[in-house]
Formats: structure tokens, C-alpha cells, sequence
């Protein structure tokens, strides 16, 4: 199914259900949302680096959801009209974004994808959904009547978490040889200023935890064994931890850099571990901006031995450049999964609708460059495939075990089981 096709199921999906629990849709929600749009709208004219994508077509589907909004019948609904033009434009980082909500909703637990089908890949301690028991490794039939796929991930995550959040869900899971159970799984509310603005020390407080817990789970970990292998998990291209990861590359007769649930990070610090794994002097990719076009040239200083990269379907933007350059330069060998497919240079771009007593903050991240490898190839929209694909089974994945990093450590000369492989970087709770 087209994804466009995709999108507008599941919102259809979302509304009917968020319509049966949320107010009326005055006439002063319909000019807001109407103003929210015109706003979203005329900065990614302005602003996307590719004005043919943005231009007629573009034009005529916000128009069309212009006039949509006067059926809309919650403010949920709404969002996921205005929502829909900017989805169509087909681009990975382009996206409207709604305001703020008082009351937050965290969600305990996520799930990515492993092939074509949907897995738990984190459940919290003490959350609402571990006493409900969702396990890591169960696979996801069902969230709030739609079947995931590996397709319609982003956009659930998209809907449920930012256009239509919703406090629970309910869940089908099932564990390998399991029949399917249904689980209602409750998110935890938080309640707070609408902006954020950190006017009280309540909110201060629940920031400052926060970002405790983001920098805990994006720590980059480093396994040194006895052989001259370094194993380097690195969850996140940040100029700190590569710089420190580095240091101790030089010295390892096989590397084996962990990319798996990398999002991505600073272009310079994707420079700079390219700089690190290379020995030679090359054109790496080419930036496409709406009004210049540049090409980075990387001039290798760094660690010639076997290097192995480990990827997933969520590893993405800078971890998809450096995966692709190694490949394309065959300059070591990719295993895992098929990288996302979401390689673009982004920026939010926040909005204000209203008077200075009386206002609504909203925002869209809209792409500002489009990526070009030396060979020709774009990764956007199509992602990276791997040299050798490795899927951990159902079972796998339940138990914990790393088919992938055991087959990574094998090549490296530490014949490793996957069960070993498991217990090297246990998941975050």
C-alpha cells in the first residue's frame, strides 16, 4: 500500500476513536486550525529546499484540507488534517507539529521493527506497562485496532504520540508459541505549564529528569576484549563520544561499531568518524541546498583494521551516511537489518498564532538539504541494505539473545553464541 494510502487509514483509524472521547469543534477551533495551517503552510513554501515539491500539488492538498476542516469533529481530527499535506510531500523529516499539550503522556515502553513485523524493543521498570505484562520481544499484533507494520511505524508513532496522543492503548502482543493476549497498557500523565516555559519548579524539575534519562539511554558503551576486539555501541553521533570512542579505536585489531537504534546526530561528528575509519582521502556525498550544493570531502587519518558496523531499521540519518560510505567504499562489512531511509538535514521551525495576551505555539520541522552519495545513490525514502541480513528470531528477541552481534564477533575471530551476545549491552529500562 502507497504510504499516502497508508496515512490516511490510520488517521481515519485515530479520529474515530479520539472523536468518541474528545469535545466539540467550535467555530473558533476551526479558525485556528485553519490559521495553524496557512502558517505551516507558507514557511515550508519559503523554506524546503526543493521548491517543486512544495509548489502546485502541495498547494491544492492544503487547500483541500483547508475545506476538510469545516467536517472536522475534535481538535484531534483537525490536527490530523492539517497533518496530512505536509505527510504528502514524502519526505522523512518534514512534518507539522501540534501545540503543546498541559497534560503530557509518557508512554513506558516502545517498539521497532525486525523484517517486516513489529517487536517490543523497551519496556520501564515499574511502568504501568510491565505490571501489565508487555515484555521486550513480544511482537505486536495490534495498538488501538491497527495492525503495525514496518511501513505505518513512523507514522503510529507520529499519530499516537504527537497528533493524537492518547492516555492508553490497547495492546495485542504475543510471545513466540503464545496465543495472542489483549493488554490495556496506561500511559503516565504528567501535568504542566501548556509552553513549557519552566515557570514553576515543578516543570524544571521534570525537565532536568529528563534529559537524566534520554542522556542515559543514548550513552555510548565500550566492551574491550582480550583478542584486540572493541565492541562500540554507539547510540547517538554526539562530538563527546566520538571523540573519546576514538581514542581507543587505534589500538583494536577488529572493530565492531554497533549503529543499531542510532538516530543519528551532528553531521560533523558523522565527518568525524568517517575521518576515524578511513585511511584515504575521497568525496564522500553531496549536500543539496535550495540555493548552493556542497561536497564533503573526507581526508582519512584513521584506523586501518577489519571493521564490522551492526544496523537496524532504526538506525538512521548520520549512522545511514557512515554505513553507506563503508559499504560503498567497501571499506568493511554491514550486518543486521535495513537501515531506515531518513537521511535529511532538518530544522523546527516554531510559530506563534494569536496576540501577545492570548496565543497558541506550534511549529513544523521542515528538510533543508537532500543527501547524494559519491556513487549516485540516495538514501532517503530507500534506506541501506546490509551485507549479510541477520534477523533474530521470535524467540531471539524474546529472550534477549544477539544473533547479530554473535555472528559480528565470530568474524572477528571470538566465536560467540547468541546468547553471550545477548548479555554484552542488556536493554535499558
Amino acid at each position: 500500500m502507497h504510504l499516502r494510502s497508508c496515512f490516511v487509514l490510520l488517521c481515519l483509524a485515530v479520529g474515530l476513536a479520539a472523536a468518541e472521547t474528545t469535545p466539540t469543534f467550535s467555530a473558533n477551533d476551526l479558525d485556528r486550525a485553519r490559521g495553524m495551517l496557512g502558517l505551516a503552510r507558507d514557511e515550508v513554501v519559503k523554506e524546503f529546499y526543493d521548491p517543486a515539491r512544495v509548489g502546485p500539488e502541495f498547494l491544492a492538498r492544503c487547500r483541500a484540507a483547508h475545506e476538510a476542516l469545516a467536517s472536522a469533529k475534535s481538535n484531534d481530527a483537525a490536527l490530523m488534517l492539517i497533518a496530512q499535506p505536509f505527510f504528502d510531500i514524502g519526505d522523512s523529516h518534514t512534518r507539522f507539529l501540534p501545540p503543546a499539550r498541559k497534560d503530557r503522556v509518557q508512554h513506558h515502553w516502545k517498539f521497532h521493527a525486525v523484517g517486516p513485523d513489529i517487536f517490543v524493543s523497551e519496556v520501564d521498570r515499574g511502568s504501568d506497562a510491565e505490571k501489565q505484562g508487555l515484555k521486550v520481544g513480544d511482537q505486536l499484533l495490534s495498538l488501538d485496532g491497527i495492525r503495525p507494520t514496518r511501513a505505518s511505524r513512523h507514522m503510529l508513532q507520529y499519530l499516537f504520540y504527537h497528533l493524537a496522543p492518547r492516555t492508553g492503548m490497547r495492546v495485542v502482543a504475543q510471545a513466540p508459541g503464545q496465543p495472542p493476549r489483549t493488554l490495556d497498557v496506561r500511559g503516565e500523565i504528567r501535568a504542566g505549564t501548556p509552553l513549557r516555559e519552566l515557570r514553576n519548579d515543578r516543570d524544571r524539575t521534570e525537565l532536568e529528569l529528563e534529559y537524566e534519562n534520554d542522556d542515559e539511554r543514548l550513552k555510548s558503551r565500550l566492551v574491550e576484549l582480550l583478542n584486540g576486539v572493541l565492541v562500540w555501541k554507539l547510540r547517538q553521533f554526539d562530538p563527546e563520544k566520538i571523540a573519546s570512542g576514538l581514542r581507543k579505536v587505534a589500538s583494536a585489531k577488529a572493530v565492531i561499531l554497533d549503529l543499531r537504534g542510532n538516530p543519528g546526530g551532528y553531521v560533523q561528528s558523522a565527518e568525524d568518524v568517517l575521518r576515524g575509519f578511513f585511511a584515504d582521502n575521497f568525496d564522500a556525498y553531496t549536500t543539496h541546498w535550495r540555493k548552493k550544493t556542497e561536497t564533503t570531502r573526507i581526508k582519512g587519518k584513521g584506523y586501518k583494521g577489519l571493521l564490522l558496523v551492526l544496523m537496524d531499521e532504526t538506525s538512521a540519518s548520520a549512522s545511514e551516511i557512515f554505513a553507506r560510505t563503508v559499504q560503498m567504499r567497501q571499506r568493511g562489512i554491514l550486518l543486521g537489518d535495513r537501515i531506515a531511509g531518513a537521511l535529511s538535514t532538518a530544522r523546527y521551525y516554531p510559530l506563534v498564532l494569536g496576540t501577545a495576551e492570548r496565543f497558541i505555539a506550534f511549529g513544523v520541522s521542515i528538510t533543508l538539504s537532500s543527501v547524494v552519495m559519491a556513487d549516485g545513490s540516495i538514501i532517503e525514502g530507500k534506506g541501506v541494505g546490509p551485507d549479510y541480513q541477520l534477523l533474530p528470531t521470535h524467540e531471539q528477541l524474546y529472550l534477549g539473545h544477539d544473533p547479530v552481534l554473535a555472528k559480528a564477533l565470530t568474524i572477528a575471530g571470538r566465536k560467540t553464541t547468541p546468547e553471550e551476545a545477548g548479555k554484552f549491552f542488556p536493554p535499558l529500562n
